[in-house]
Parts: C-alpha cells; sequence; structure tokens
C-alpha cells in the first residue's frame, strides 16, 4: 500500500474499522521501535534512578533484536531530557538529566522499503520517580509559547511541557532542552534530503505519547517540517502514532492542531489506545478540561500478561499494545 495513505495523508479512511492490516503492521514496526529504548535502559548507582543507554546509537537496534529496523533506519541522535521536579518534590528526588528518545534516518535501503526518506523520532514513556512527578504536575495547564508563538490562548500539560522543554546547563550528557535537540537534528535532515520525497513520523508511549503530540504540532507550527531556505515551497508530510497517550492538552490546543492538519494537511496523528486502559482517560477533574487530538484506533487486552500484573497496568504497557496488535494480524503472530 502507499505509504502516505498508511501515514494518514487521507486520515486513513477506510483504514482504521477494521484496522487495516497494513496499517498494523506499520503501527506495530513503530510500536517495537519505541519499545527498543525501555529494553536498552541502564540506570547505575551515579543516575539517581534516571535513564541512561545500554548501547551506542550504532548498535541500539541490533542489540535489542530489531533486524529490520536495523536495516531501515539508523539512530543519529539520542535524547536527553531535563526532569526539574521542583519544590516541594526535590526534597525527596534529586532533578536529573534522563534518556527520553532518539532520532533515526532511513539508510538507503531503508529508503527503497519505505518508499521515502524518513525521519523518525521515538519518544519513551515514564521510567522514574522524578518523571512520575512531573506526570502529576496537572493543576496548572500552561501556555505553550514555544510551541504556539503567536496564540495565547492554549494550555497544555504543565509536567509534560517541562520535560520537554526544560534545559539542562548542568548535564554532563546534553545541555540543551529535549524540544531543541530534536527540532534541530529534524531540521538538519531536513535540509540533507531536501531534494528527495521525505516524511516525518513521531512515535511514543504514555508521557511519551504525549511528548510526541507536543513534538509533532511544535514541529509543524514552527515549520521544522520545510527545509531552510525553501524557495520550492516544500513542506513534508508529519505523522505522530501515539500509544497510551494520556490527554495533553485543552478544547483550544485541540483547535490549533486541527487548524494545522485543515491548512496544510501535513500534521496527522492517530492515537492507539486500550479500552482497559486508563491512562488514557486522563487527567481528570483539573481545573482546565484535557481533551484528545487525532484519529483513534481501541484495542482489548484479550490475554494475561505474563508477569502476573493486574489488567490495568497489563493494558498501559506498550508490550501489551504490540502482543495484542499482533494477535489481530494474525493469532500465531502473539
Amino acid at each position: 500500500m502507499n505509504w502516505k495513505k498508511l501515514s494518514g495523508e487521507n486520515d486513513w479512511e477506510g483504514l482504521l474499522n477494521p484496522l487495516n492490516v497494513d496499517l498494523n503492521k506499520n503501527i506495530t514496526f513503530y510500536g517495537d521501535s519505541v519499545h527498543a529504548i525501555y529494553d536498552s535502559i541502564s540506570k547505575d548507582a551515579t543516575s539517581q534512578g534516571y535513564a541512561y543507554p545500554k548501547y551506542g546509537e550504532q548498535d541500539l537496534f541490533s542489540q535489542v533484536g530489531l533486524d529490520k529496523q536495523s536495516k531501515i533506519y539508523q539512530v543519529k541522535k539520542y535524547i536527553y531530557a531535563n526532569i526539574n521536579v521542583g519544590f516541594p518534590w526535590d526534597l525527596v528526588r534529586q532533578d536529573g538529566s534522563t534518556w527520553i528518545g532518539y532520532v533515526a534516518v532511513a539508510t538507503d535501503e531503508g529508503k527503497k522499503v519505505l518508499g521515502r526518506r524518513d525521519v523518525l523520532v521515538c519518544w519513551r514513556g515514564t521510567s522514574s520517580d522524578g518523571e512520575w512527578f512531573k506526570n502529576l504536575q496537572i493543576m496548572s495547564p500552561i501556555y505553550p509559547q514555544l510551541i504556539f508563538p503567536f496564540v495565547r490562548h492554549p494550555k497544555v500539560h504543565q509536567g509534560f511541557y517541562s520535560v520537554y522543554t526544560e534545559p539542562n546547563p548542568a548535564s554532563n550528557k546534553e545541555e540543551r532542552n529535549a524540544r531543541d535537540q530534536v527540532l534541530q537534528e529534524v531540521r538538519s535532515w531536513v535540509n540533507e534530503y531536501k531534494d528527495e520525497e521525505v516524511s516525518i513520523t513521531v512515535t511514543g508511549h504514555s508521557l511519551g505519547a504525549a511528548l510526541a503530540t507536543l513534538n509533532a504540532t511544535d514541529i509543524v507550527s514552527n515549520g521544522y517540517n520545510m527545509p531552510n531556505p525553501n524557495p520550492g515551497n516544500k513542506e513534508f508530510l508529519i505523522t505522530a502514532f501515539v500509544f497510551g497517550s494520556p490527554k495533553c492538552g485543552d478544547e483550544e490546543f485541540k483547535n490549533e492542531f486541527d487548524r494545522l492538519t485543515r491548512n496544510n494537511w501535513k500534521l496527522r496523528l492517530l492515537r492507539i489506545t486500550n479500552d482497559d486502559d486508563a491512562i488514557t482517560r486522563l487527567p481528570k477533574f483539573t481545573p482546565v478540561k484535557f481533551v484528545e487530538v487525532g484519529n483513534e484506533i481501541t484495542i482489548s487486552t484479550t490475554n494475561a500478561s505474563e508477569d502476573g500484573g493486574n489488567k490495568v497496568s497489563t493494558a498501559h504497557s506498550l508490550k501489551n499494545y504490540i502482543k495484542e496488535l499482533c494477535a489481530l494480524q494474525s493469532p500465531l503472530c502473539a
């Protein structure tokens, strides 16, 4: 199937109910690409519980057994975020720099398989107490000025936005905020391959799904899906596949997101949710009502978890999402 259809150029018309097999395989592939981060986290005695990679960029996919990914993409940059927990939480948990994701680019072989040169951005979910503290910063939604510099009304989840935009001058890993790291990588590769057919795919799970939503919106809102300079007025399609995503913005945020999808047709987002996953219905009971954006497909948990976890935690795990998507392709797949 044409890659643009799988990436939502036509809002996945006719592909979501029932879920198209090729689209399912595409979604599962990106779920595995995010799970590579979880499989590669190292926490040593100096990390204060925050995440660092076990492997270098060049070895990520091969070390976790993702042979297909290793042929199609090459990881170019690890992304670090600053977890600034603030008072009073900093009395029990120190701030820290943490490995939150990566940027990869399709190889020449991958371009042939995918049908275009894709820039892939992956964001992982919560891995530490400090990140849980950020998840709970819900009572004071804030205006995302960096994402919408000329629109004053949208509000987003304070903790998610902080993880995305907070720099860490004291870090021995990366002083820039996660946003600047990703945007500069994306701009660099869009410029490098501006004469080719290019796409940008952003994906994430849980906290990472919220970050992916902010990131994809940011890329289009601020023109990072266009070369610079851009005499041909090129604008490349950007698609977000988000797994188990909490809500990250209010109705005005959704309005701006919808405006970006309508006006240039270059921003698409597909939420993959589990009907037993309570995280996808959060935040609740906040001063500002949070809402979903984009399109949605819903799956169900049909099997007990291998580790004997409860149904709620099982439903939210990325491993479960991948397993259930795989089972929809074939009972033998799971």
